[in-house]
């Protein structure tokens, strides 16, 4: 075992070859995993819609347009996350096929990353490969990777790949006077900041690293260099960043006022009790933490013994002081900040949580002369671990959250077919609760290639968080089709809670039916889709000469209560009259003050009316009562003993929207 401060022997290749194979496996078993029980449902979530956008970019890219790109991302400014992790998800696209799938690909390989970086990082701390192989085996076998890391496409776990590597060529650096070390170091840390863009204050651990190495070793750090990492990281991610700076503080300022307003504590106590609770109740589970507490428990004990009989030399103090000054304030400082801001999040520790692993691992093989008596420590606890880990890649999840079809495509499917029917080229699909049915949900397949006669032809409305069911009909208020998950009790999201009413509105304001099908989905829901009603004209049936007496009365349902044009065609019946032009006149039957005049000087008319929205009810409805000037009884004009007073012939109605 040799102190890194001393020595800069490269590190073996095949100190990465065992825990990679075991990275590997883990991969494999999870994929197979989630063929079976994972992906037959959108993801959830923040991977709904970090994949959708994968999707949005690939086929940009597909297309060619890199202007829209470039725009989206660059000249806007609306973008509160970089494209780094969707642009690497739409190469595997590229490479591998339009397959959600494939998206997951990228975050095994980012990983597999995680774990050389681990590995790495330990080496570089102390040159011992026997400690490299057990944090990397330990970092494989993380039980949170296979519960969470690698099942969602989420940025956190992705970022924790070059913070770790940045951190080890930090240490590599020699307090940055290797420079060559130092750029590469700066470069991760741009591309860690792409990935995350809440991890820039995580990069006080480092200059708390920085600080206290200096101390040890009683000299300053290059300081040109320092300032050079900060240059050459800036313009990393600045291209991104600067742009969307504003929008960025932002997105993040507006979730901490949510934090906030949801009335749990957000004290900074409390918030550091949750976020060291995480390490047991979410990464390690209570085997591992019970195991990885009590291996410390027995080296920190031994460690005191031997330094009290004086046992302890100078080169295991160094090794552990060396250590301690690397791995603490990765977690503690980066632990502090996040308890600074309220946003509670289980997956934000992932760029630090390999510490919990490390410093176990370290003060066992400090205390640990033996290679024997370190692998059985050490072996305990990657048994621990793998042990938990497995339970996860292994066994068939709760038929109430997973493993069950959504049956997404089925409904997605039966609106695309209604909207064929009705020939309509695009639609709009909103949603009133915040469920696995989501209108981006349903985007996310149609841009998976599902539906690819659909791609480019749906779209989602813009749904927004509310306590109020009338801003929440309001926001599907102009969508063709709206989802609706009926029984759904959770309540953790406003929109949850307001649905139920924001359906009826839906209904009795804006005119909306349900489809005749529903489906029933786990936890005892039920889907059902709303429907917007076209405008449509209903008239009574012309007498058998295919003529309508004057006063024609027609119904208008215009759920929408919208101004709309009223096209009307056909033949008028025309007296013997000194009149030039016929009055053609539509009535409100409600309101006869209420009326729309048009004129012509021909028998044959093709006149469009605008109805404006006050013609009709609170339902959408708008009794009418179509007259014309010319109107007539036949007998007047000729011998016909016919009495009726006539006035349209081959009368047809059509709405223009």
């Amino acid at each position: 075992m040799t102190d890194h401060s001393t020595q800069g022997t490269s590190i073996p290749l095949k100190v990465f070859i065992p825990p990679l194979i075991a990275g590997t496996l883990v991969t494999l078993l999870n994929l197979q995993w989630m063929q079976i029980f994972q992906l037959l449902n959108a993801p959830p979530a923040d991977s709904l819609v970090y994949m959708t956008e994968s999707f949005n970019d690939y086929w940009s890219f597909r297309d060619g347009d890199f202007y829209v790109q470039f725009k989206k991302y660059v000249l806007e400014g609306n973008q509160q996350t970089s494209p780094l992790l969707w642009w690497l998800a739409a190469l595997s696209y590229f490479l591998f096929g339009l397959s959600p799938i494939n998206a997951y690909l990228v975050i095994a390989f980012l990983y597999l990353l995680w774990v050389a970086g681990v590995v790495y990082l330990a080496w570089c701390i102390v040159e011992d490969s026997k400690y490299a192989l057990a944090c990397g085996f330990m970092a494989a076998f993380l039980p949170s990777v296979a519960a969470h890391g690698l099942r969602n496409f989420m940025l956190d776990f992705v970022a924790a790949a070059p913070f770790i590597w940045a951190t080890a060529f930090l240490i590599k650096s020699d307090l940055g006077f290797k420079r060559r070390e130092v750029i590469i170091y700066s470069m991760l840390c741009g591309i860690t900041i792409l990935f995350r863009t809440t991890l820039v204050p995580y990069f006080i651990s480092h200059l708390v690293i920085v600080f206290f190495l200096a101390i040890s070793q009683k000299r300053h750090p290059h300081y040109g260099n320092m300032v050079l990492a900060v240059l050459i990281g800036g313009l990393t991610c600045a291209w991104f960043i600067l742009p969307n700076l504003k929008r960025i503080f932002e997105y993040y300022g507006y979730w901490a006022s949510q934090a906030n307003a949801n009335g749990s504590s957000t004290s900074f106590l409390s918030n550091l009790s949750f976020y060291f609770n995480l390490v047991q109740i979410f990464h390690f589970k209570i085997l591992a933490t019970s195991v990885a507490l009590a291996i410390s428990l027995i080296a920190i004990g031994r460690l005191a013994y031997n330094f009290i009989k004086g046992k302890l030399n100078q080169e295991q103090i160094k090794t552990i002081q060396n250590g301690l000054i690397i791995l603490l304030p990765l977690a503690l400082v980066s632990t502090v900040i996040l308890s600074l801001y309220s946003s509670r999040a289980a997956t934000v520790d992932y760029p630090f949580i390999a510490v919990y692993l490390m410093v176990p691992s370290l003060l066992w093989r400090v205390t640990s002369k033996n290679t024997g008596i370190f692998w059985v420590g050490s072996g305990i606890m990657i048994l621990a671990l793998a042990g938990t880990q497995a339970h996860y890649l292994i066994i068939s999840p709760s038929k109430e959250i997973s493993g069950i079809d959504f049956r997404e495509r089925e409904v997605l499917q039966m609106i695309l077919n209604d909207a064929e029917t009705n020939k309509m080229k695009d639609i709009v699909i909103g949603n009133t609760p915040i469920h696995q049915h989501n209108s981006l949900s349903y985007k996310y397949w149609v841009l998976g290639n599902y539906f690819p006669r659909w791609r480019g032809h749906v779209k989602g409305a813009t749904i927004g968080r509310t306590n109020s069911p009338e801003a929440l009909a309001k926001m599907n208020a102009n969508a063709d089709y709206v989802i609706t998950a009926e029984n759904y009790q959770a309540n953790w999201h406003p929109n949850n809670v307001v649905a139920p009413k924001s359906n009826s509105i839906l209904q009795n304001l804006y005119g909306m039916v349900y489809m005749p099908r529903s489906f029933d989905v786990p936890g005892g829901v039920t889907i059902k889709i709303l429907k917007k009603q076209k405008p449509y004209i209903t008239l009574p049936k012309a007498e058998s000469d295919g003529w309508y007496q004057d006063g024609v009365p027609v119904t208008l349902c215009n759920p929408k209560r919208k101004s709309i044009q009223l096209k009307i065609t056909g033949n008028l019946f025309q007296e013997k009259t000194s009149s030039k032009f016929a009055n053609i006149t539509i009535f409100s039957a409600s309101d006869l003050t209420k009326q729309i005049i048009q004129k012509t000087n021909s028998r044959f008319i093709d006149l469009t009316f605008q109805v404006p929205f006050d013609f009709y009810d609170s339902k959408g409805t708008a009794k009418l009562i179509l007259k014309s000037s010319w109107a007539g009884q036949p007998s007047s004009t000729s011998n016909s003993p016919d009495i009726r007073n006539l006035a349209f012939q081959n009368l047809k109605l059509f709405v223009e929207e």
